[in-house]
């Protein structure tokens, strides 16, 4: 994906949240049901698209939190603390968030890492291993039998080998 379709992608997620918490919001929904909603954005953002979009979500979140769900309504006025306290720790939890997805995506990119060449060493072992018991066998028998073959076999138990 382009950094323009994450940004839209992210946008798109981030305006189907608001206005569900818009719609949600006249029927029965309290601000913590909007903050979890608009966070739980905010994650699906981050991981699907990257950190920068997760925190440009986070502060879209936040943003539009104050200004369709706090009083005074359509205004980034604060008048409570406590709305303040709202913004702060929903833009560190986004910032949060999207370190643990920038971890979380750098854990699965290691585990896929090691996995391929875990794969890769198990082919190759398996390709060597036959040619090897195949070369130790006809070894051990000239070894063990030496003296009594005759030359034709012993031949061809070295060719083999």
């Amino acid at each position: 994906m382009t950094q323009l379709k994450y940004g839209l992608y992210a946008l798109l997620i981030m305006e189907v949240a608001i206005l569900g918490c818009l719609a949600l919001s006249n029927w029965f929904l309290p601000l913590g049901g909007i903050l979890l909603i608009l966070q739980l954005a905010c994650a699906i953002v981050v991981l699907t698209t990257s950190r920068f979009f997760g925190i440009v979500a986070g502060l879209a979140g936040a943003l539009s939190f104050h200004y369709c769900f706090t009083d005074p309504l359509y205004s980034f006025q604060i008048e409570r603390v406590e709305d303040s306290i709202n913004f702060v720790v929903f833009i560190i939890v986004a910032i949060l968030i999207s370190e643990l997805a920038v971890y979380v995506n750098a854990q699965q990119y290691a585990l896929h890492v090691v996995k391929t060449q875990s794969s890769v060493l198990r082919s190759v072992s398996h390709d060597l291993r036959t040619p090897l018991s195949t070369i130790i066998g006809s070894v051990e028998t000239y070894t063990t039998y030496q003296n009594k073959l005759d030359e034709v076999k012993r031949q061809a138990l070295l060719k083999g080998a």
